[in-house]
């Protein structure tokens, strides 16, 4: 059942964004939001390598949010969070909690003991007596990285969703009367998240280590300047359709001229990852690619991957489910890009599953 008070909490690899979703009736509001940066090196393939570092930004957090509950969804990614669908023999739901376990030591890379799973049945063909289960799992360096750091800034996470869900959730695609196939590439810092969904449940998922660091890192080589440095460029003078005719010498140009081999590979890995899905899907074709994340706001690269890849690209657009207050939405819409995994997680808790 739907409460009336969600709080997501995003851990990524660069900062930490909190939202707060309050419903009323059949309206959801967004009533508090925020993001801080982390320490370089916090989290490490998505385990939290500096617990007391993060804990101490959450908690400053929720102090400048004024978020008083403490009771949050919390989100987990990295290599190390698998997601595999597995054809399997028609069983009871007791059956398959059994049988799953064993099932499970050929699809993932660990012990059995050494990972949490969860698994759902997403699809039923009794002519065939078959299911197809979809199976969750994350090694357990990352959940008890992740609780024992919530323990120290005095945090209780009601549960623990893995990224393109939440994501999914934001953008309403878990709804199975969304037609067709769908990919969401999620540019974070550390990681570019691609989920394709087709017909509301996610087909394809797949971490490219291509993402917001490597484009600062070949800035920062090309110019040799510091990480901030670089950064800062980034943002500055980032254009995924920058014009090269200008002046080779200039910090623009030399940016620019780095930024485009990161590009350039996320745009290989990209195609490759679609061509694989259209093998496996008996060439199902991709039709709309969404971006969002922190890279996502790149200047002019909607018009870059729809260049590149000749489909339909989207950044993503705020959340159509959710008011905000005339104060506050002018910074949300801004920063939406960026909060769309925290809303997600916000909306597991106040919108009826």
């Amino acid at each position: 059942m739907a409460k009336n008070t969600g709080i997501g909490l995003d851990i990524g690899t660069s900062s930490v964004k909190m939202v707060e979703l309050m419903r009323n009736g059949t309206k959801i509001k967004v009533n508090s939001f925020g993001s801080m940066p982390l320490t370089p090196g916090s989290l490490n393939g998505g385990v939290v390598t500096n617990i007391q570092g993060v804990a101490s930004v959450i908690k400053s957090l929720y102090q400048s949010t004024k978020i008083t509950q403490k009771n949050a969804v919390v989100a987990i990614a990295g290599q190390t969070v698998i997601v595999r669908h597995i054809k399997m023999p028609q069983m009871s739901k007791d059956e398959l909690a059994n049988a799953i376990k064993w099932e499970a030591e050929r699809y993932i890379p660990f012990a059995i003991d050494e990972v949490n799973m969860d698994f759902a049945i997403i699809e039923e063909d009794y002519e065939q007596k078959e299911i197809e289960v979809m199976l969750v799992c994350a090694h357990n360096d990352i959940i008890y990285s992740h609780i024992h750091t919530l323990e120290e800034a005095t945090v209780q996470p009601v549960a623990m969703d893995i990224q393109p869900f939440a994501l999914m959730r934001t953008l309403g695609m878990e709804k199975k009367n969304v037609p067709g196939s769908i990919a969401i590439l999620d540019i974070g810092a550390g990681t570019s998240d691609l989920t394709i969904i087709k017909d509301g449940i996610p087909r394809f998922t797949r971490i490219i280590p291509i993402a917001g660091s490597n484009m600062t890192n070949n800035v920062r080589n090309q110019l040799n300047i510091s990480e901030l440095e670089a950064e800062n460029y980034k943002i500055r003078y980032g254009d995924a359709l920058y014009n090269f005719d200008s002046n080779p010498e200039d910090n623009a140009y030399k940016t620019n001229y780095a930024l485009q081999t990161s590009l350039k590979e996320l745009v290989l890995e990209l195609r490759r990852s679609f061509d694989y899905y259209r093998l496996q899907q008996r060439n199902e074709e991709i039709k709309q690619l969404i971006i969002a994340g922190g890279g996502s706001k790149l200047k002019n690269l909607v018009s870059f991957f729809n260049n590149e890849l000749e489909i339909s690209v989207n950044q993503v657009a705020d959340c159509s489910e959710l008011e905000c207050p005339e104060k506050l939405a002018s910074e949300f819409y801004q920063l939406f890009p960026v909060l769309t995994v925290a809303v997600g997680l916000a909306l597991r808790e106040v919108v009826d599953a």
